[in-house]
């Protein structure tokens, strides 16, 4: 009982120090895009990874898919993209923005998707209006795969494509 017990111990501090590295990283992210200094303003709704929702799983595949855009700031069209830009040059700062319009549609049509393949825009939605169809626009040639090699084989065979797995491995030329 007592070996289980320190086994388990080890396990909940493997997960605390987990977390706080996750936890700092978030923060990295949130800073390195460029967030802090636009929350002020109307408009400006936020960090991106604030405002995902991702299927249970399926957090590195889609962290892989969005990659740099994981930094943006989301931005509702309009004035406040405006707004923004001009902030960021006043403090002399850079930002990936995301720009939503809450009146568009579903996004981009999606790639035909191989047989044992998933879209990866399927992973992943937000409450924002307007950005679920932003992510789908930008996830629209990524599929979601079991493992690298299939990935590999995938983005060969069709080039077009971008193939990510749950482990969060990225291949593809888009």
């Amino acid at each position: 009982a007592e070996a289980r017990w320190r086994t388990a111990e080890a396990t909940a501090a493997r997960a605390r120090a987990r977390a706080d590295a996750l936890e700092q990283q978030l923060h990295n992210v949130r800073e390195a895009g460029g967030a802090g200094s636009l929350d002020a303003l109307d408009g400006v709704v936020g960090a991106l990874v604030d405002h995902l929702e991702v299927e249970p799983g399926a957090e590195a595949a889609v962290a892989a898919a969005l990659g740099d855009a994981m930094l943006a700031v989301v931005v509702e069209r309009g004035d406040a993209v405006r707004s923004a830009v001009e902030r960021l040059e006043a403090d002399g700062a850079r930002a990936l923005l995301l720009v939503t319009d809450p009146t568009s549609g579903s996004g981009a049509q999606p790639a035909l998707v191989p047989p044992g393949a998933r879209p990866v825009a399927e992973l992943v939605r937000s409450a924002v209006p307007g950005l679920t169809a932003v992510l789908h626009q930008l996830l629209a040639h990524t599929v979601l795969v079991d493992s690298w090699r299939t990935a590999l084989d995938l983005v060969v065979a069709q080039p077009e494509l971008v193939a990510v797995t749950t482990e969060g491995s990225r291949l593809g030329g888009l």
